[in-house]
């Protein structure tokens, strides 16, 4: 039995940083501590110093278990971090888990062999049931294990159906410090993507969607609330995908009257499942930034190189309903998805600049292991970097193409690449610059202070700056 456990989430160049508290290991915790077993997180993401203070926390702590949360980017040097506290804490066991075990399973234990146990899928019930030795290793769903030498699979990994049966992240005595975040919390409202988008691997780890009820989501709303915190993200793949609950949500909400709220729907919302009348009433309880994927300007390409199951008018109605209602919008396209030609890429520059949106990223196609592009590309021999190499570089993946095609090779990738970063530039200049309408002697230095890769760094990766701009960007939101 295991009665301690560290839980660690690796350090990370990722632009995003550590705005926010890990919500994934959140949830852990939550369930190991219901389960009387002791539990601490260390975010290594939050702090410059990760080995000193994991070494420091884990001499602290003693753990009998060591659990690291893996993602498919920096990957390998998360592999390098756990052969670094092996070396350090021999006679401790290693467990991983996260995205990156979900999608690659037994391969990241046949890489990593300081590795002894990992979990495949939600690891909430798998976990306790580890550390309480309630099961053969074998009859474990989703455990991954070693035995005689062997990476062995336990039971099918099981899907947990009732959300509402898991406890909400409260980050109570797990020894995170919260002034390292900003004011502002993750909310997972639902699990689970029925689509099948082709660059997107998030099917793999979650197929089945489900959801939380809405008195259950607006408790850990009013959880927070109580504790000064009324700015959250909503961090669901599919937030909208059943109306009559959102719109529950919403009525619970007004019901408790949690004036004051501030709502991203940053992940990225489905277009076909919203319309006016949800969006406008969202608003009224709060939700002020709504975010769309389009993955494409062309139905073209949404249906025949994405998979979408949406049709771009969609994507105009939903943007143009939002846009009209006042909210900031923020639109996701990947361009340059194999097939894909210079007319298509026109279609979505002209998409991203057709509504008066707050911000758009024009992503550069990424292929992760097990996703429909992956495979395409791999089949295909386009690759010019190796995914070893693209998917553990320090250099944000945006900056450089990773795979060609006859219709657009290299160098014209480049190019669009370019012009996608002035874009995007020139999107969020713009956005800022109408917000400070009232402010003309300060508009246009806003406007350009924002749009700059400075600003943008100190958005994300700083705590007090992150903060600052979300007080004015509320304050200026709710003027409109």
């Amino acid at each position: 039995m295991f009665r301690r456990v560290l839980l660690v989430a690796p350090p990370s160049s990722s632009y995003l940083g550590a705005v926010r508290p890990p919500e994934g290991l959140g949830y852990l915790a939550e369930a190991l501590q219901a389960a009387s077993i002791e539990c601490n997180i260390v975010d290594l993401r939050a702090t410059r110093d990760g080995l000193v203070v994991l070494r420091r926390r884990t001499m602290e702590f003693q753990p009998d278990l060591i659990g690291f949360s893996l993602v498919t980017y920096e990957y390998k040097r998360s592999y390098d971090l756990i052969r670094q506290v092996r070396h350090m804490f021999p006679s401790i066991p290693i467990i991983v888990g996260g995205p990156h075990v979900a999608v690659v399973g037994t391969e990241a234990m046949d890489e990593c062999h300081e590795i002894d146990f990992g979990i495949s899928h939600e690891g909430e019930h798998a976990l306790v049931y580890l550390c309480r030795d309630e099961m053969p290793l074998g009859q474990t769903p989703g455990l991954l294990y070693r035995l005689d030498g062997q990476v062995t699979k336990g039971a099918p990994p099981a899907p947990i159906m009732d959300l509402d049966t898991i406890a909400f992240p409260r980050y109570e005595g797990v020894g995170l410090d919260a002034r390292r975040y900003a004011c502002e919390r993750n909310i997972v409202t639902s699990r689970g993507c029925p689509y099948r988008c082709t660059f997107c691997p998030n099917s793999m780890i979650a197929k089945k969607f489900r959801a939380r009820s809405a008195e259950n989501v607006v408790d850990e709303l009013e959880y927070w609330y109580e504790r000064g915190i009324k700015m959250f993200n909503v961090n669901d793949d599919n937030f909208t995908l059943i109306k009559e609950r959102v719109h529950s949500i919403c009525d619970e909400i007004e019901r408790r009257r949690l004036k004051g709220l501030f709502i991203r729907c940053a992940n990225g919302l489905r277009a076909d499942k919203v319309d006016r009348q949800l969006l406008a009433r969202m608003k009224e309880v709060g939700v002020r930034e709504v975010a769309f994927g389009a993955d494409g300007g062309n139905d073209r390409v949404l249906r025949d190189l994405v998979h979408k199951g949406e049709t771009i008018a969609d994507i105009e109605r939903a943007l143009k309903d939002a846009c009209d209602l006042g909210l900031s919008v923020k639109l996701f396209i990947v361009v340059g998805h194999p097939g894909e030609g210079l007319t298509d890429v026109e279609d979505s520059f002209a998409l991203a600049q057709r509504y008066p949106i707050s911000w758009v990223y024009l992503n550069n196609p990424i292929p992760y292991p097990g996703t429909e592009l992956f495979d395409t590309v791999k089949s295909r021999g386009l690759f010019v970097i190796q995914p070893e190499e693209y998917l553990n570089s320090t250099v944000e993946t945006d900056a450089t193409p990773v795979f060609e095609t006859p219709e657009l090779p290299l160098a014209v990738r480049r190019q669009i690449l370019e012009r996608s970063r002035r874009i995007e530039r020139n999107v969020k200049r713009r956005a800022v610059m109408r917000l400070f309408a009232k402010y003309p002697v300060i508009r246009t230095v806003a406007g350009h202070l924002f749009a700059s890769s400075l600003g943008q760094w100190l958005f994300f990766r700083n705590r007090f700056a992150r903060s600052v701009a979300n007080s004015i960007w509320y304050r200026l939101l709710t003027q409109h």
